[in-house]
């Protein structure tokens, strides 16, 4: 994000399948919530909705051509935050697999086991014997966990209290997660503005990002994320701005439809580089910078990713 002279254009809709679009997560905003339409990855609708979103026509967002230093020093400056858009798809197969080795790997070894330390010399009367004392230790094992499983309640109170804890440490880091389908490209340009604001892009009083910060800024990061969905205004120019770009409108639908990408941003914050990403549950802090060697300090830590 820097410096910009980009003007609307709302006449080229025509679909481009280039166009990188970000990722949905099933949130917990109110059932009857209206559909957020993915954001492109295109500098042109970024800005607009930063615009509307902070009331600054004189900032926007820009493409990178790549992460060598060559290409980096093409990007505007001062750069203030670095919007990554990725593929998730990728990411979410691994994971899948992994879950799938783990759950069919442990289950495979404790049937052989069983199988190999099984005695083959019992009479009949011991077998009965072994069987009900193993039932029996079954059964008080699972009165065991039973009891020492958390309520929902008190589990609740357990990620409510981590949340403090976070919000404490990241305290004048503004950051929310992301709670609402289709609304990651707004929360990255949401995270980019807000901890800009002292001192380049201080928040404007009226702006729907100025109504934004007072209203949630006591909110722990999940609560922040579900305020969106209630949030009217700020739902109509995210749809303006998603609108305008070069890939046909999507159909409503009663579920955001998941694209495989998502929107990650990238700020300097007290000395480093730190990464905003809503499907986590905290700021993650890189390495230090400063603000003129943000903007390449942040290409490193994308690097890495």
């Amino acid at each position: 994000m820097g410096k910009s002279k980009n003007k609307r254009n709302n006449n080229n809709n025509e679909h481009n399948p280039n166009v990188h679009h970000e990722s949905t997560v099933e949130g917990s905003g109110a059932p009857k919530a209206p559909v957020w339409i993915p954001l492109e990855g295109n500098p042109e609708v970024l800005s607009i909705l930063s615009k509307d979103l902070s009331g600054y026509e004189d900032w926007g967002f820009s493409d990178c051509l790549g992460l060598d230093y060559e290409l980096l020093t093409m990007c505007p400056q001062p750069c203030l935050a670095v919007l990554l858009v990725f593929s998730t798809r990728a990411l979410d197969e691994g994971i899948s697999a992994m879950k799938k080795i783990e759950e069919g790997g442990p289950s495979s070894s404790k049937n052989e086991t069983e199988i190999a330390e099984k005695p083959v010399d019992e009479s009949e009367g011991e077998k009965q014997i072994s069987e009900k004392q193993e039932e029996q230790t079954e059964e008080v094992s699972i009165e065991k966990a039973k009891a020492e499983e958390p309520s929902e309640k008190i589990a609740e109170e357990i990620k409510l209290k981590e949340e403090e804890k976070v919000s404490e440490k990241f305290k004048d880091l503004y950051f929310m997660r992301q709670m609402v389908g289709g609304a990651c490209g707004t929360i990255a340009i949401i995270h980019s503005l807000i901890n800009n604001r002292d001192p380049f892009l201080p928040l404007k009083e009226g702006t729907i990002l100025h109504q934004l910060q007072v209203s949630t800024q006591h909110l722990s990061p999940t609560e922040r994320g579900e305020s969106l969905a209630n949030f009217e205004e700020l739902f109509h120019i995210h749809q303006n701005a998603a609108s305008t770009g070069q890939t046909k409108r999507p159909k409503a639908k009663s579920k955001p439809k998941k694209t495989g990408f998502h929107f990650v941003c990238f700020v300097h914050h007290e000395g480093f580089v730190f990464e905003l990403d809503g499907r986590k549950s905290q700021p993650v802090q890189h390495i230090p910078t400063t603000t003129d060697m943000f903007l390449f300090r942040a290409a490193g830590g994308i690097k890495k990713k």
